[in-house]
């Protein structure tokens, strides 16, 4: 079984007890790690490692974003969840073709090394959110 089918099982389970706003924090991080550690996966077990823990870090992304989304906007659930389902649709089909031209000039090791740039980003995006939100809430800390 995949990275991705192994976390949402996990992720499903440990959303029904726990919050799960820590492990929606860590994802991003999770995956910019794989994205800098993949070119130098010079092993098959090493790959299989980083590929199973981007599928993870991927796992809790998707599924926390729409209920985030959702739960933040009950009014708009329905357009929130489409167009997220579509821009990941869009992004995988896509993206192939983007780093196929990008391929001409740039190296598939530089390529995943950049795309640590936007993870980081959309780590610290989501955990800046997070903290604001238990700020606002008189929390102060992660539940």
């Amino acid at each position: 079984m995949g990275g991705i089918t192994v976390g949402r099982l996990l992720f499903t389970f440990i959303a029904l007890r726990f919050s799960s706003e820590w492990l929606y924090g860590i994802a991003p991080f999770l995956v910019a790690i794989v994205f800098f550690l993949l070119p130098s996966a010079h092993s098959e077990p090493f790959l299989l490692a980083c590929m199973a823990l981007g599928g993870l870090g991927c796992s809790i992304l998707f599924p926390n974003s729409i209920s985030s989304a959702t739960e933040g906007f009950p009014k708009y659930a329905a357009l929130i969840s489409g167009s997220l389902v579509a821009a990941i649709q869009l992004g995988t089909g896509f993206s192939s073709n983007i780093i196929g031209m990008l391929n001409e000039n740039y190296t598939l090791s530089s390529l995943f090394q950049f795309s640590t740039i936007y993870a980081l980003v959309l780590g610290t995006l989501i955990t800046f959110l997070i903290f604001t939100k238990t700020k606002k809430e008189g929390h102060g800390q992660l539940s």
